[in-house]
């Protein structure tokens, strides 16, 4: 259960309040890859799972899934992934224009081997790619030093990888275009007053994002539209266990999210289906 500042800063409504250190729920963030504008290309069309649990991912068996495999095997599909692990919102990615997986989280930090569930799925992952020869591509960008963003952050994490895949110039790195035409910089290495300055830029940066995620949500809850019905966010995402903090049957309101969810797909909802992650 969740106690103390970690309850506080969880918001269970479908927009985000005005705190600035509310965390994003998994509804936020499946609401944000429809309606934030992501920048889309028919040719390399990316979908993004709705950001459910994240114990497919600490066991690794996100790999084995349907949609997952149907990426990679494709030439030009990719499936983008919030999960959370931690209490804190990562990002992953199949991408087959890149022949690549990719993981980010806004820490900048590896995949440890010491860390059972991330090494479960570093295995998974190498797997994966090992018999397409593929590459599993840690991006080793530290943006956040705080500790209430992660969820604004694995969001535009997503508009950016959409931006990239859109231009089409595999070439460039990734790393390097997630920070180009923007005031952020790399917090990894810096010292003293170079790093008290990059970090309150990226600060304000990620600041100005929230209030306009913010705007989007409202926008968008104003139009009626609720492709999750009345289910709710939910807190197996924030919880280390897997145990709702809510009252009512988590499992059951689960599977009322995943249904309405395939209820209410269709060609212009970019939210994957729920049974596959």
């Amino acid at each position: 259960m969740l106690r103390g500042t970690a309850r506080q800063r969880y918001g269970s409504g479908a927009v985000l309040s005005d705190d600035p250190r509310e965390w994003l729920n998994d509804e936020q963030l499946g609401r944000l890859a429809i309606c934030a504008g992501d920048q889309r290309c028919a040719e390399r069309p990316v979908t993004t799972a709705y950001p459910l649990d994240g114990r497919k991912f600490q066991t690794g068996e996100v790999f084995a899934t349907t949609h997952s495999n149907e990426a990679l095997d494709s030439s030009d599909r990719s499936r983008l992934f919030h999960f959370c692990h931690g209490m804190h919102w990562r990002n992953a990615v199949i991408c087959a224009p890149a022949r690549s997986v990719f993981f980010w989280e806004p820490y900048g930090s590896d995949l440890r081997a010491s860390d059972r569930a991330s090494g479960r799925l570093r295995e998974a992952a190498d797997a994966a790619c090992g018999t397409r020869g593929w590459s599993v591509v840690i991006l080793r960008l530290k943006l956040q030093d705080d500790a209430f963003q992660c969820g604004v952050w694995a969001s535009w994490f997503r508009q950016r990888f959409h931006a990239w895949v859109a231009r089409g110039d595999f070439q460039e790195p990734l790393n390097d275009f997630l920070l180009r035409g923007t005031p952020l910089r790399d917090l990894s290495g810096l010292r003293g007053s170079e790093l008290r300055n990059a970090s309150r830029a990226n600060g304000v940066f990620i600041a100005e994002e929230r209030l306009r995620l913010r705007g989007l949500l409202q926008a968008y809850a104003e139009t009626g539209a609720n492709p999750f019905g009345d289910a709710g966010a939910f807190l197996h995402d924030f919880t280390d266990g897997g145990e709702a903090s809510r009252s009512g049957d988590g499992e059951a309101r689960e599977a009322a999210i995943l249904q309405l969810l395939l209820d209410a797909g269709s060609a212009e909802n970019p939210i994957g289906r729920p049974e596959g992650l």
